[in-house]
C-alpha cells in the first residue's frame, strides 16, 4: 500500500510541473505563495500576486524552495506595494435588506480611513482599514460592521417609536432592550420590560410599529386574550396582514453574519 503511495507520488513528479506550498515574510505578515515547478525549458522565476493576496510562481523543475523565497523577500517591496493595490481597489458587492429594501453593499478597502458601515448614495458601504487582511478576513470584518450597523440604526428606530406609540396607546413600559433572538420578534415581561429583535431592522417600518404596538399592548394583556387581540386591533387594524408578512419573510429576517460571507 505504501509502495502504492510513493509510487503516484514519484509519477506526479514526472508530469509537466509539481505544485508545492509555503509561506514567505513579507514586511509584518506571512505571505502564503504556490510553487509550479516546470520540467520544460525554464531559465527564469517568475512570479504574481493573486487576488486572495497568494503568490503564485513558476519556476524551474530544480530550483529549491528556498531560493524561491529568496527572491520574493528581495522584491518584497514590490510585492507588499501590489498587495495593497489589490486591497484598494478591491470592491465585493452583495445586497442587504435594510427597513424593507434591499441595498447593494460595497465593500472597499482603505487604510487611510476607519472602519465603518453606513448609508450612503443608495448603497450600504462598508470600510476596512487592516489592509493586511485576507479576503476571508475582510468579509468577515465586514459581516460584523454591518451587524453593529444595523443594531446602531434599530435602536434609535426603536426609541423613537416606542416614545410614539407608549404615548398614543397611553401606556407606560418600565424599559426595553434589544435580542438576539432567532425567532421572537419581541417580548414583554411581567416587570413591563419589553424586548425587540434586532433583525426588524430588515423589516417595512411598518412592521416595526406592529411589532412595538403587540408588545406594549402585552403589559395590559399579558397573553393573547380576544380582549387583546382588540387592543392591538385599535392601533393597528391591519395586524393580520403584519402577522402575515413576518411568517413569510422569517428566512429573510433571520439573518447572520456568516450568511453575508456566502
Amino acid at each position: 500500500m505504501f509502495c502504492e503511495y510513493y509510487r503516484n507520488i514519484y509519477k506526479l513528479y514526472q508530469r509537466s510541473y509539481v505544485a508545492l506550498n509555503t509561506a514567505v515574510k513579507i514586511g509584518d505578515r506571512e505571505v502564503l505563495f504556490f510553487v509550479k515547478r516546470s520540467r520544460q525549458r525554464r531559465a527564469s522565476v517568475s512570479f504574481s500576486v493573486e487576488k486572495d493576496l497568494s503568490i503564485q510562481v513558476s519556476a524551474p523543475y530544480r530550483t529549491s524552495v528556498d531560493s524561491i523565497a529568496k527572491i520574493l523577500k528581495n522584491r518584497a517591496s514590490w510585492i507588499a506595494r501590489r498587495i495593497g493595490e489589490i486591497q484598494k481597489n478591491e470592491s465585493t458587492k452583495g445586497t442587504a435588506l435594510f427597513l424593507g429594501e434591499a441595498y447593494e453593499v460595497k465593500i472597499t478597502r482603505n487604510s487611510e480611513e476607519k472602519n465603518y458601515c453606513r448609508l450612503e448614495d443608495k448603497a450600504i458601504k462598508i470600510n476596512i482599514q487592516d489592509e493586511w487582511l485576507s479576503q476571508q478576513g475582510v468579509k468577515e470584518e465586514a459581516a460584523l460592521e454591518l451587524m453593529c450597523w444595523y443594531k446602531k440604526e434599530i435602536k434609535s428606530i426603536f426609541i423613537e417609536k416606542l416614545g410614539k406609540w407608549s404615548e398614543k396607546i397611553k401606556i407606560s413600559y418600565d424599559s426595553f432592550r434589544i435580542n438576539n433572538a432567532m425567532r421572537q420578534w419581541g417580548s414583554c415581561d411581567y416587570k413591563n420590560v419589553i424586548s425587540l429583535n434586532w433583525r426588524l431592522v430588515m423589516a417595512p417600518k411598518e412592521i416595526i410599529d406592529y411589532v412595538i404596538i403587540h408588545e406594549l399592548c402585552h403589559i395590559k394583556h399579558k397573553n393573547h386574550s380576544e380582549e387583546f387581540w382588540k387592543m392591538v386591533e385599535k392601533y393597528y387594524p391591519g395586524y393580520k396582514e403584519a402577522k402575515k408578512h413576518l411568517r413569510e419573510n422569517i428566512t429573510h429576517y433571520e439573518w447572520h453574519p456568516k450568511e453575508f460571507l456566502l
